[in-house]
């Protein structure tokens, strides 16, 4: 009853007329997490009117002339003089500190449960063109510091996440790539230490949502990407303003290797220039998998679907941003023996600007259901995850986020029917 009701979300999808979408252009990039909330611009998503490149994540969306692709720096009045120099001579750098504590109520363990956790991230873009006279090449670099808790392995032992910046404490490389793209950016290559979810199975519209589900698929097993990416390289193509195709080879620990192949289609409303899209991919893992009757499994696949559509769009009264209604839906399975989650359903509505006074605020409703390998009796075959939350955006640079989730049978606990765990979220860019 539960897959049907979520899956009834992507019904609304086939029921527009449609037309191809145009280029666009965006804000910085941030990352740590996953591509959603922490490997995404907060403040992008289909309803602020930034309208993607096709096949180009919100966080890497380019501006394409003659002569190739190149970055669009941030208005030169939001910028000191000195970051004004640093992007003229094709250095880009950000910094991006979340802070956030969560209370969590488990009913099978009686008292409330505290944990607190701090991710900062460091990056710097390097515009080759400008610096070496490489046109249409960059370098990106990021390191990230963790410390705190893992609220999923403490506290609420969910299966799927509820905070997509939990890890293990340390500091670390998080990437290191290079990019080329050619003919005005219709072919992009790419190479690296890379997170592959800025690049696949992303969710634009899922922005403010903490769980980790609402980024990627939950089926998608070892998925490159945050807290731990892998070295790789990927090529995306552009052939029409409304398709685009992605493919992308990664090397796994500590042998083995993850392909992940992505087509797309990207379109808008005709009368009210509603933005949309679809995407299916597929992956595959080359490494040895156990099944519960332990017999080795040479490999596993598996294949996953986003959709994401308007629903409407209102005018802000206090600037000429759009603000607007936007849902999404989710959809993957892998091979039984694979992962621990084997089968993915989730959608969710996000609305940004949901009062006139400010166009920049988020507030978000979502939920996302896992199909669970039970390891013994005491465990069921399913978690459910419930997530609403409120964004608000105080000042361009800082925002603060209350969540609240909802978590039915966490890690199929059959003892434990349900956790609740509420988190208060700062953002701090840079």
């Amino acid at each position: 009853m539960r897959l049907a009701s979520l899956a009834a979300i992507g019904a609304f999808f086939c029921a527009f007329p449609l037309k191809a979408q145009t280029n666009g252009t965006t804000l910085p990039r941030e990352t740590g997490g996953t591509v959603n909330t922490a490997g995404a611009d907060p403040d992008l998503n289909l309803c602020t009117g930034v309208v993607p490149l096709p096949g180009c994540p919100v966080s890497f969306i380019e501006n394409t002339t003659d002569s190739g692709a190149k970055r669009v720096p941030p208005p030169r009045g939001g910028i000191s003089r000195w970051d004004a120099w640093l992007l003229d001579h094709g250095f880009e750098p950000h910094f991006f500190v979340k802070t956030e504590a969560t209370g969590a109520v488990l009913d099978c363990k009686g008292p409330s449960q505290v944990d607190a956790r701090n991710l900062f991230e460091s990056n710097l873009t390097i515009d080759l063109g400008k610096v070496l006279g490489w046109k249409a090449t960059k370098i990106f670099a990021s390191m990230h510091n963790y410390a705190g808790g893992n609220g999923s392995a403490e506290i609420v032992e969910d299966a799927q996440g509820y905070s997509n910046i939990d890890a293990n404490p340390g500091t670390r490389m998080f990437e290191l790539w290079v990019e080329k793209s050619v003919l005005s950016g219709k072919l992009r290559l790419k190479a690296g230490q890379m997170d592959a979810n800025t690049d696949f199975a992303y969710v634009e519209n899922a922005s403010g949502f903490l769980n980790s589900s609402m980024g990627y698929s939950a089926s998608i097993t070892e998925m490159p990407t945050y807290p731990l990416t892998r070295a790789g390289g990927a090529i995306f193509i552009v052939p029409r303003k409304f398709l685009y195709l992605s493919q992308g080879l990664f090397r796994n620990e500590p042998h083995g290797a993850m392909s992940i192949s992505e087509g797309g289609l990207r379109w808008q409303i005709l009368s009210q220039e509603m933005h949309g899209r679809v995407a299916i991919g597929f992956w595959k893992q080359t490494q040895q998998f156990c099944d519960d009757q332990g017999m080795l499994h040479r490999g596993a696949n598996g294949t996953y679907l986003v959709a994401e559509q308007e629903i409407f769009r209102q005018r802000s009264v206090v600037d000429s941003g759009s603000r607007g209604l936007a849902a999404f839906f989710q959809y993957g399975t892998a091979d039984p023996w694979s992962d621990e989650m084997d089968h993915h359903v989730g959608g969710g509505l996000q609305w940004t600007g949901p009062l006139a006074s400010r166009p920049s605020d988020l507030v978000g409703l979502g939920a996302s259901e896992v199909h669970l390998r039970p390891d013994s009796a005491e465990t069921t075959n399913h978690e459910m995850a419930y997530e609403a939350f409120y964004r608000v955006q105080l000042k361009r640079f800082l925002s603060v986020t209350a969540d609240l989730q909802l978590i039915d049978h966490p890690s199929g606990d059959v003892m434990c029917s349900r956790a609740v765990a509420g988190t208060l979220r700062t953002t701090i860019s840079f």
